[in-house]
């Protein structure tokens, strides 16, 4: 799909999923929350409405990718005025997002999932050229893994498992370091800056052991890797 077009695995229609962070939340409230869910979603709505400061890190943001905020309609009515980016400390609104959360906040996941935010956002992807019906949007299905852990400088880390390769990046990372003996402190220091590039680079040359725990078997190389032995290997 992405062979001769591999852009569009970063902009457009194609380089959109299923988007599954709301329903994650949602069966994390069930189990957890204690708080009502219209109440749980209200700081949110109010955000989006009310608007927030823009930050000089956001606007740079911005400035960097202005040809792209042109292109797209959304994103000129949210980043821009008057035909100009937003600067650092203008206010920055998204009434439709704050539209759209409400009606979550009423319906819960079925709204998006199996309702008329659903079918927006299937008009909208399939206008840029995607291909998500809402056969994916019905069918989407939240998994429950359990997490991965480590205990290193002194501290528990309990961090996101396989498919997702930044909690292994992060603990392989810190057992890296924590084997040199470096701490928080200490990587403030020029040696100290210099072994945690090095453990970044040598955790990215490892990610490809890694793969959907659904169809790879990571046994033998995820334990190993996060072993406090493994520095040394």
């Amino acid at each position: 799909m992405y062979e001769n077009h591999p852009a569009a695995k970063v902009h457009g229609g194609l380089s959109v999923a299923v988007p599954g962070e709301l329903l994650s939340l949602y069966e994390a409230w069930k189990d957890h929350g204690k708080v009502p869910w219209k109440e749980l979603v209200k700081p949110a709505i109010a955000l989006a409405r009310d608007g927030f400061t823009v930050s000089g890190y956001l606007h740079h943001q911005m400035e960097a990718t202005e040809e792209a905020i042109r292109r797209d309609k959304g994103l000129r009515e949210k980043f821009m005025r008057n035909g100009k980016l937003l600067k650092d400390g203008d206010m920055c609104r998204d009434v439709v997002l704050a539209n759209t959360l409400e009606k979550i906040a009423v319906d819960g996941p079925s709204v998006f999932y199996n309702g008329s935010v659903g079918l927006d956002l299937l008009t909208d992807i399939q206008e840029k050229g995607g291909i998500i019906t809402m056969e994916d949007l019905k069918g989407y299905a939240i998994k429950k893994r359990r997490p991965i852990s480590r205990n290193v400088m002194d501290h528990e880390i309990v961090t996101m498992p396989p498919p997702a390769s930044g909690g292994f990046g992060v603990l392989m990372v810190l057992n890296i370091l924590d084997e040199y003996g470096i701490d928080y402190k200490a990587l403030l220091n020029p040696l100290g800056l210099h072994r945690m590039i090095e453990a970044i680079k040598h955790m990215f040359a490892q990610r490809w052991s890694l793969g959907d725990p659904d169809f790879v078997d990571l046994n033998p190389s995820v334990p190993y890797i996060l072993k406090a032995s493994y520095p040394n290997s």
